[in-house]
């Protein structure tokens, strides 16, 4: 009822406490963070992390339907969820509009992003992301992504099949950059900066100039890959190499043949990015 009468936050200042739980869905294990916004503040309570099982006879959606439900039973009280969908799921194109205002923008850019997609318009999702405003000229910079709706129902499948919805679905790497740009010591750097999501069988790149996110791009290169180059050359099997990759990353003082091994396999990688 309080929603009726009140905005739930005004100008950033939540009136009422939310808790949100935010998911993100990989191939190999489902990510939740719960956060409680309350006044200014966004408290990270707790972090959750559920394999998904590959031995089980049951398929990918089922595992990672299960996974999201053992998640829920572990919070006895929540207002609302949010999912990640993969930004390699999106096409993303860069538009620069006569135009000043989200509203006056999103009224108008399905049609003008529409020439530059390769499938019909009907047939996605749009959303976008004003990234630069140019005052002198009454014109905005937009970055737009474009997601077709067979994989925002296959994404919205996985929650109905543990008995939850939704409430929101962003794009991971935008959001990944609104919580970048949140940090004030981070949001004041210039020059180019690459934000980096690296698993285990992808990485998701940000390219940011002076504030602002330029492009989002997927390599389909990720720490399978390099453990693989470690594997073969210190003689272990893949799976060691990655335990090896994940528990000590590129630390140069806990074995010196472990350390050349990673160098020249992540210095090849990071040629690649």
């Amino acid at each position: 009822i309080k929603n009726m009468f009140l905005p739930e936050r005004v100008r950033g200042y939540y009136l009422f406490s939310v808790r949100i739980v935010g998911f993100d869905i990989g191939k190999t294990s489902v990510k939740a963070t719960l956060i409680l916004c309350k006044g200014r503040e966004t408290i990270v309570e707790k972090c959750f992390e559920v394999p998904i099982q590959s031995s089980s006879a049951a398929d990918y959606p089922e595992r990672a339907s299960a996974a999201i439900k053992i998640i829920l039973d572990q919070i006895p009280h929540y207002d609302r969820i949010i999912s990640s969908l993969s930004s390699a799921q999106a096409i993303f194109k860069e538009l620069k509009l006569p135009f000043i205002g989200t509203e006056t923008i999103k009224k108008v850019i399905a049609y003008e992003v529409e020439p530059l997609l390769p499938f019909a318009l009907n047939d996605a999702v749009i959303d976008c992301m004003v990234t630069k405003e140019i005052p002198e000229e009454n014109s905005s910079v937009v970055l737009v992504a474009a997601v077709q709706n067979q994989y925002i129902a296959s994404h919205l499948a996985l929650f109905e099949a543990a008995g939850v919805q939704p409430d929101q679905i962003v794009i991971d790497l935008f959001a990944l950059y609104g919580l970048y740009s949140m940090i004030p010591s981070y949001a004041q750097q210039k020059g180019g900066i690459v934000l980096l999501e690296t698993e285990t069988q992808s990485t998701r790149m940000a390219y940011i100039y002076d504030g602002q996110l330029r492009f989002i791009r997927t390599l389909s290169k990720g720490l399978l890959d390099q453990a693989r180059l470690v594997a073969t050359d210190l003689n272990i099997s893949e799976s060691e190499a990655l335990e090896h990759i994940v528990r000590f990353g590129l630390e140069t003082d806990h074995d010196q043949n472990y350390a050349n091994a990673t160098k020249k396999a992540f210095g090849s990688f990071f040629n690649d990015i």
